[in-house]
């Protein structure tokens, strides 16, 4: 319940933003050539999202910059197939999840830096920044056959900016205040001089925050500062080599859920993120053939304190990989033309986890390691610029597990006459059980050491229809899975331990996306999901809803420098856990229904000022059982940018 000082605090915060001119507001392309339309995580080269046979979703950093959001979790909450769940305010942990799959079936990338934790499994989005992404682009169906574990479900790859292709320097800055006493500042540039283009960004977000809790009076506030710098040189002719270095530095307070209930209390965790990447390019052959040898490896360090500094627990995931692949391209007559791509792939990873302080699960005072060697293999035929097939397979040698064997077929084909395109993917994806569900975690949390992997026959099919020379655009996708040995928690005398289920866990559902564009001065997207996940038996999986559904309608005007976008997100009821001791129940959390509004006016060429209003409507709910979330809050501020790319 929010009280009446609350919502007078959060409506002053408005007011200011109401007197603006509401007007509104892998990697790169994992070889050294350029292309357009790409959905890079969608194959092992990059390929054109119209010739790329599963579904996929493309946000670029105009339509993120529009939506105002902060946290990236947020502008994936317009994307179809994607649920979100997090506990409270932004920094809080949140969660995705795609088509009903848990949110370790899920697998991140960052500029090509495989992001999932070996501790859990997870990313979690609340370490994600929006300044600086370029595009992010979601592949939904099982990717095991090009990725492996963690991939089992779909891939989030986030693309952050770089110098590539300038001439010159361009720099950029913006600033913002708003609700909760929020700042969210940030600074970079990118820049080509020669053969060497560069990027350097570093955003800032601090917020006095809420309570989290349905009662009391204490805020959870919290931090996120991140650095990102990338730097690529042309060595020559045939070879490039790219790095990039990515530090984040976090906190986030939080509250006790020792009870049903979420009370106040002084808790927090503290945070540190590095990931990082070195890859040597190389393009032979008058680019018939490209190689690439890439090291990369990330690291996350989480400290949580419960009162006081003696009370503490702490632990460490680290992941290296080391890889190479090689591409051949070719063309031949055969149908009038056509175009394949042969590629092969092998790689090395090495996860290391341990925890640490007087909580630490005893089995785990020491170091746990797991080691991984992948090979994999993909043929691509595209048929001009209307149809594609492709075909991957892969074999997982695991030190830990039983070695994997999984695969991917997709095709696509476009009528050009009527403007129509099929799509549809199939594939058997796998997920590893994570350290921590083998071995334990924070008490009374007891891992289980005979877990075996999950594994799925995933398959979709689905039919874009353009209207009016691709003003309107129309896709729906039905998708349908069949997971078995599903890893699931199960409560028992106040402790807590994961367990294969026996049976099929089935997923299925329809994926409904348009985006409408009548001419320059105005724009629609739209989103609908229905799902229905459940374990064996059909009971029905927590914080997945049946119903969700997103839309955005975007107004320019003033010559374009002016802008205003109305965004809606409805999430429908869904089951969640109640953590009741001994055991653990179950409730239903309501439907809700969220409204913002963005504007931003071009004042001078590249000087901007914005705002933007969250929850208009002040609406309560919550996507975690217990945990609270914002009410209706607007920020305001300027972005400004210059340079030779500058407006």
């Amino acid at each position: 319940m929010r009280n009446y000082t609350r919502k007078l605090r959060n409506w002053a915060a408005i007011m200011p933003c109401l007197l603006i001119p509401f007007t509104p507001v892998p990697t790169i392309a994992q070889t050294i050539f350029h292309f357009d339309e790409l959905v890079i995580s969608g194959s092992h080269t990059p390929t054109n999202k119209n010739l790329t046979g599963s579904a996929n979703t493309v946000l670029n950093a105009e339509q993120i910059e529009r939506t105002g959001v902060i946290y990236a979790v947020d502008a994936l909450r317009q994307v179809p197939g994607v649920t979100v769940s997090q506990s409270g305010p932004s920094g809080a942990l949140a969660q995705v999840r795609i088509r009903g799959s848990e949110a370790n079936h899920v697998l991140v990338l960052i500029d090509g830096v495989e992001m999932n934790s070996p501790g859990d499994g997870e990313f979690d989005f609340s370490r994600l920044l929006a300044a600086n992404i370029e595009r992010i682009e979601v592949i939904r169906g099982a990717q095991s056959g090009i990725y492996g574990a963690n991939a089992h479900a779909g891939v989030i790859n986030i693309i952050t900016r770089s110098g590539r292709g300038e001439d010159g320097l361009t720099s950029h800055a913006f600033a913002e205040y708003g609700s909760f006493d929020t700042v969210t500042t940030g600074v970079g540039f990118t820049a080509g001089v020669g053969p060497i283009d560069m990027a350097f960004n570093i955003a800032h977000n601090r917020t006095d925050g809420f309570n989290i809790a349905p009662t009391g009076n204490e805020d959870d506030g919290s931090f996120n500062t991140t650095v990102t710098g990338k730097v690529g040189v042309d060595l020559n002719q045939h070879f490039r080599l790219e790095t990039v270095l990515r530090v984040v530095d976090r906190m986030s307070e939080t509250d006790n859920q020792f009870t049903q209930f979420v009370t106040d209390g002084n808790n927090r965790s503290d945070g540190r993120d590095v990931a990082g990447r070195v890859a040597l390019l190389g393009e032979f052959m008058d680019g018939a053939l490209t190689s690439k040898a890439q090291y990369s490896g990330s690291r996350t360090e989480l400290v949580s304190f419960f009162g006081a500094p003696a009370f503490f627990f702490g632990s460490e995931a680290t992941r290296l990989n080391y890889s190479w692949q090689t591409d051949y391209r070719f063309s031949s007559n055969m149908f009038g033309g056509t175009d394949h791509t042969i590629t092969g792939f092998i790689e090395h990873e090495t996860q290391q986890f341990f925890q640490f302080g007087p909580f630490a699960a005893p089995l785990l005072l020491g170091q746990l390691e797991r080691d991984m060697t992948g090979i994999a293999g993909e043929y691509r035929i595209e048929f001009g610029d209307t149809s594609s097939i492709s075909g991957a397979l892969r074999h997982d040698i695991n030190d830990a597990f039983d070695d994997a064997t999984t695969w991917r077929l997709t095709g696509s084909h476009r009528l050009v006459n009527l403007d129509t395109r099929f799509h549809a993917s199939v594939g058997r994806g796998v997920t590893n059980p994570t350290m921590i569900e083998q071995f334990g975690f924070f008490p009374p949390f007891v891992g289980n050491p005979n877990l075996t992997p999950e594994s799925s026959i995933s398959w979709d099919a689905g039919i874009e229809q353009a209207f009016h020379d691709g003003a309107f655009v129309i896709d729906v996708t039905y998708f349908s899975a069949v997971l078995e040995d599903e890893i699931v928690t199960r409560f028992i005398l106040g402790a807590s331990t994961p367990i294969n289920l026996a049976g099929e866990s089935k997923r299925r559902g329809v994926e409904v996306s348009a985006n409408w564009n009548p001419n320059a001065n105005w724009s629609f997207n739209g989103s609908y999901t229905y799902t229905h996940s459940e374990e064996p038996g059909g009971i029905p999986e927590i914080r997945r809803p049946n119903h969700q559904a997103s839309a955005s309608l975007t107004h320019n005007f003033a010559d374009g420098r002016a802008h205003l976008t109305l965004n809606a997100l409805y999430n429908g009821e869904m089951p969640d856990t109640v953590f009741t001791f001994p055991v653990a129940g179950t409730t239903i959390l309501d439907d809700f229904f969220v409204v913002g509004v963005t504007g931003s006016f071009e004042v001078r060429d590249g000087v901007e000022v914005y705002g933007r209003v969250t929850n208009l409507f002040d609406e309560d709910y919550q996507e975690v059982f217990s945990f609270e979330t914002a009410g209706v809050a607007a920020y305001a501020g300027v972005r400004v940018k210059f340079g030779h790319s500058a407006r």
